[in-house]
């Protein structure tokens, strides 16, 4: 990657948000977050990313249905989700360019989870 890679965080809890802001600037990305499904569409509707992180479990949309729009309005970004209670498969079945991970996880887990969700094509 030539270009200092560009993530969107989405996690409707302060705290998880903020660990991910820093973990993911702190290792080169440039870095925005959304506090759920509806807020991150508004935000990748002026904007591009290479790859949104988002939490499954949230009020109103799901990472799953973001994923889904995702795919379908933006299929060059890549999405990773993350979830403490859906970890069930390691990639979505309706987007080859969406992946999940189990939380917990250290700041080098989801950094290097991440870098392998951008790598693959």
């Amino acid at each position: 990657m030539t270009a200092t890679p560009r993530i969107l965080i989405v996690d409707d809890e302060p705290q998880i948000r903020t660990f991910l802001l820093l973990t993911f600037e702190h290792a080169g990305y440039a870095v925005r977050t959304a506090r759920s499904g509806r807020d991150a569409i508004e935000i990748c509707s002026a904007e591009p990313f290479d790859v949104v992180l988002s939490d499954v479990t949230m009020p109103e949309m799901n990472g799953h249905q973001l994923a889904q729009w995702i795919a379908a309005h933006h299929p060059t970004t890549r999405t990773a989700l993350m979830s403490g209670f859906d970890a069930t498969c390691e990639k979505c079945s309706y987007s080859p360019r969406c992946q999940l991970i189990a939380k917990p996880f250290p700041p080098n887990k989801i950094v290097s989870f991440v870098e392998q969700v951008l790598a693959t094509s």
